[in-house]
């Protein structure tokens, strides 16, 4: 099986297993697999408020701007997949893969959100 495949495998497994897994303190957690799955929850809520405030700034921002914000964010998330998948490498194959690819994912989607708030938030003429 080729690495993409293994990678595609890997995180549908750990974002389907999540449902099975619904009643887990996340704060207390010391199962890998059940860390895994908070990591991937995390993400997925850190890539919610950041597809959130997307939208919003899309929105309220100038029609110039929209397409350098457009062009911005597609750029954004080639990064983040590459270096995401450059962290979670080092754990290649191993148990710790899964949460290692989640925790960058939420850290860098957080980062962005944060990034996109702080500039277009802060801009005189959206």
């Amino acid at each position: 099986m080729n690495r993409v495949s293994r990678f595609v495998l890997l995180v549908v497994g750990v974002f389907t297993a999540g449902a099975a897994y619904a009643d887990l303190d996340c704060g207390n957690e010391t199962t890998q697999q059940g860390m895994n799955i908070c990591a991937a929850n995390a993400a997925r809520a850190a890539d919610a408020a950041l597809a959130s405030e997307y939208q919003s700034d899309l929105k309220d921002i100038q029609a110039d701007r929209r397409a350098l914000l457009t062009a911005t964010q597609e750029a954004w998330s080639s990064y983040r997949d590459a270096q995401c998948s450059l962290e979670a490498s080092q754990f290649d194959g191993g148990t710790m893969q899964p949460f290692a690819l989640s925790a960058c994912r939420e850290r860098l989607a957080t980062e962005r959100t944060r990034s996109l708030k702080e500039f277009w938030h802060e801009a005189i003429d959206k």
